[in-house]
């Protein structure tokens, strides 16, 4: 009885650990995207201001995962779907990120001008 137990226990810690593993990633990823931004960002205030803010997080959360999917930007930096289309939107208006794929395999990343700019800096 008590190995059976056991091993019930088993897959279960194994779960837990994993979800206790992706919620620190999670954190982690937030905290460096936080931390390249503030050096950029300028006082907080409404209007333009936030968008801006929004802007150079994400860009900055695309640039170090090479390529983020609208739930991976969801989940880490606690956007809703709004603001994180909002944000994709402008980007892409400027030309700092593209989109590649379609619907479920939508994912972006860094605009091939912007990283050959990144490159050659």
């Amino acid at each position: 009885m008590t190995q059976r137990t056991e091993m019930a226990s088993e897959p279960r810690m194994n779960r837990i650990c994993e979800l206790l593993a992706k919620a620190l990633l999670l954190e982690k990823a937030r905290r460096v995207v936080d931390d390249r931004t503030e050096s950029a960002s300028a006082p907080a205030g409404p209007g333009p201001v936030k968008d801006e803010s929004d802007d150079a997080r994400l860009e900055a959360l695309v640039a170090l995962r090479g390529e983020v999917s609208p739930t991976s930007i969801r989940e880490t930096l606690g956007w809703p779907r709004t603001r994180v289309y909002l944000a994709v939107h402008r980007l892409q208006v400027a030309g700092r990120i593209v989109a590649v794929g379609q619907t479920r395999s939508l994912v972006y990343r860094i605009s091939p001008d912007r990283a050959a700019q990144a490159v050659l800096n």
